[in-house]
């Protein structure tokens, strides 16, 4: 009995250690840490991913935006990123090994119905896009923690930013 005990605990209590080795740091911290290390001061960044699942950043660092002011799906989103004005392009998403399959099932339901996947979204944007940084956990995302972190370089240096 106490083997099968010891077995019926061992997945649980593996999980819950390897989530709670990947909590600090989190990704966003990471993300924090290296835009305010390598970004110019002043770069105009374009989010996406809500307010929750981004870094916070000290007022005036940087140019933040919500993804809001770039309305654009589909074939229109390149373009329209490109035209943007902005120079940076903040992604959060989730992502777990334990959820991708069902994710990326979803994914090809929603691409068949010609509907915008996350998946087919993010290819898109690291087709068109060169990546400057990106941030996850080894065991993937957790709730609120962990999001994937990816920032695009979407266009130039514009007048005001430091190079």
């Amino acid at each position: 009995q106490v083997a099968a005990t010891a077995l019926i605990l061992a997945f649980p209590l593996y999980r819950t250690l390897a989530l709670a080795r990947d909590i600090r740091p989190d990704t966003r911290q990471l993300t924090r840490i290296w835009m305010t290390e390598q970004l110019p001061r002043g770069s105009k960044v374009l989010t996406s991913g809500g307010s929750v699942y981004l870094p916070r950043f000290r007022a005036g660092l940087f140019k933040i935006v919500p993804h809001g002011k770039v309305v654009a799906k589909g074939a229109e989103l390149i373009p329209a990123l490109r035209a943007s004005g902005y120079r940076y392009l903040l992604v959060a998403r989730f992502d777990s090994p334990y959820l991708r399959e069902v994710f990326d099932e979803e994914d090809l339901k929603r691409e068949a119905a010609g509907i915008p996947a996350p998946r087919s979204t993010i290819e898109k944007l690291r087709a068109a896009f060169p990546v400057r940084f990106e941030a996850h956990a080894a065991q993937g995302s957790y709730a609120f923690h962990n999001p994937v972190l990816t920032l695009f370089e979407i266009g130039a240096a514009k007048e005001g930013e430091e190079e």
